[in-house]
């Protein structure tokens, strides 16, 4: 075979291309983390349907070994008069079936933000997989009714919280990436085949980060269709690569 034909048919760095195939697989682990606990809490519902969002609810992402984990969310009251709110909450106690309730009473004074904490624990995971959560805003004078869920994915490895794990995914991510593409790039001038299966390779972060944006903002329900582009891309990536 000519050397012509050998630069036609070379590919991307070896090592290079497999950093950047690792950083993909850890973040299509940090989506099914933040995907799949909200797809779970969709499924459940809220509890009453066809609501505005509680647009200030924050849950984490993940919880860690016995750590307990905080839910927030925070009410304002844009009036000159106290203002009564209810709120319902439902947790999770080891089953979709069986749910801790709270039903708490504010009163907000005027001109005044009131934050709302819940906590809950691993033991509150459904199947020890994942926590599901669920709250109701009543409607009030000034206030329309409102009802929001959310999942949190429960891990259980030594040592670390689950702030500390998805910092590290996220740092292995972006140093992975970094790093593989860094060493493809100084390859220049990369072959025609080369430039392809590199633009497979930011396609397929791309395509994995689609469904992940729409995970963190609650949306599991869509999220998960959307976990099939990347899928898609993997395969022609594949295809192309083994031919």
């Amino acid at each position: 075979m000519s050397n012509t034909v050998r630069l036609k048919d070379k590919g991307l760095d070896t090592i290079g291309t497999l950093l950047v195939c690792a950083g993909a697989l850890l973040l299509m682990l940090v989506a099914v983390i933040v995907i799949w606990p909200d797809f779970e809490a969709e499924v459940v519902g809220r509890l009453m349907p066809n609501l505005e969002q509680i647009e200030t609810l924050q849950c984490p992402l993940i919880i860690n070994g016995e750590e307990e984990g905080t839910i927030r969310a925070s009410f304002y009251n844009p009036t000159n008069e106290p203002l009564r709110l209810r709120i319902d909450s439902s947790i999770s106690q080891g089953s979709l079936l069986l749910n801790r309730t709270d039903a708490r009473e504010i009163f907000i004074q005027p001109n005044v933000t009131e934050e709302v904490t819940w906590l809950f624990s691993a033991e509150d995971a459904v199947h020890d997989r994942m926590v599901v959560a669920r709250f109701h805003a009543y409607r009030n004078s000034e206030m329309a009714a409102r009802a929001s869920n959310c999942g949190i994915m429960v891990l259980n490895l030594p040592l670390l919280s689950g702030r500390q794990v998805l910092i590290g995914l996220v740092t292995a991510i972006t140093l992975l990436v970094s790093l593989g593409l860094r060493i493809i790039l100084s390859q220049r001038p990369l072959t025609r085949r080369g430039k392809r299966i590199l633009l497979q390779l930011c396609l397929l972060i791309v395509a994995i980060s689609i469904p992940l944006v729409a995970g963190l903002f609650g949306l599991g329900l869509i999220a998960l269709p959307l976990a099939a582009i990347p899928a898609i891309v993997l395969i022609s990536l594949v295809e192309y690569a083994l031919q």
